[in-house]
């Protein structure tokens, strides 16, 4: 089970260090575009997962929406980020403007090429992937409800800490996928390595709990 945009996110931000060290160009990551590079990316990681018999399935938040409710709730974590996108961009463009070398410009610092979206979503439409849109809000519910209950589930990926408290819930961090480095995200190569193992380690929530002291 996959949370959609915190894959998106690491697999893109892997795939502009490959590209850029395999072109000896470290402002490829600020120039954007490259979508047909992205899609060779993509889709070769997703059909040697397939061809090993791991399968990812996705799930996509919802539109913000106008729930008042929902804005109460969200809106502190939307100003945070708001302000992370702000500061990025201003480092951007400190190097566009040579007040900063590109090397200081922090490695998850990159532009959104304008169609990264529907390239990103052409990419896994074309492997087959079951991709699920829930039409507003989280989707954290939808995820945890299919990791009960599709018997072949193994557990979730994403980085969303909030998984490591529902219970009976399992979840890997992007960090802790492929801890081996066996799929080769982000060396200097034009594609991901087909892995002849995959190590990841899981975070549990009895693990959690057990670390928090707390008795469920």
């Amino acid at each position: 089970m996959v949370d959609y945009y915190s894959f998106q996110q690491h697999i893109v931000s892997k795939f502009w260090q490959s590209l850029s060290r395999l072109r000896t160009n470290d402002y490829l990551r600020i120039l954007g575009g490259e979508y047909a590079s992205l899609h060779k990316y993509v889709t070769k990681l997703i059909n040697d997962l397939k061809s090993l018999d791991i399968f990812l399935v996705f799930f996509i938040d919802g539109g913000k929406g106008s729930s008042i409710a929902g804005l109460r709730q969200k809106i502190d974590t939307w100003i945070l980020r708001h302000g992370e996108d702000m500061k990025k961009l201003s480092q951007i463009l400190d190097v566009l403007w040579g007040k900063t070398n590109i090397s200081f410009l922090p490695g998850d610092v990159n532009i959104r090429p304008v169609v990264l979206e529907d390239q990103f979503m052409a990419a896994l439409r074309s492997c087959g992937c079951e991709i699920h849109q829930i039409p507003a809000g989280e989707a954290d519910l939808l995820i945890i409800r299919a990791l009960h209950e599709r018997q072949k589930a193994f557990a979730i990926l994403s980085n969303d800490s909030d998984f490591g408290v529902f219970k009976d819930s399992c979840f890997i961090p992007q960090a802790l996928f492929d801890l081996d480095n066996d799929l080769q995200l982000g060396e200097p190569r034009e594609e991901p390595e087909k892995p002849s193992r995959l190590k990841v380690k899981v975070i549990t929530t009895n693990g959690v709990m057990q670390m928090l002291r707390v008795i469920i």
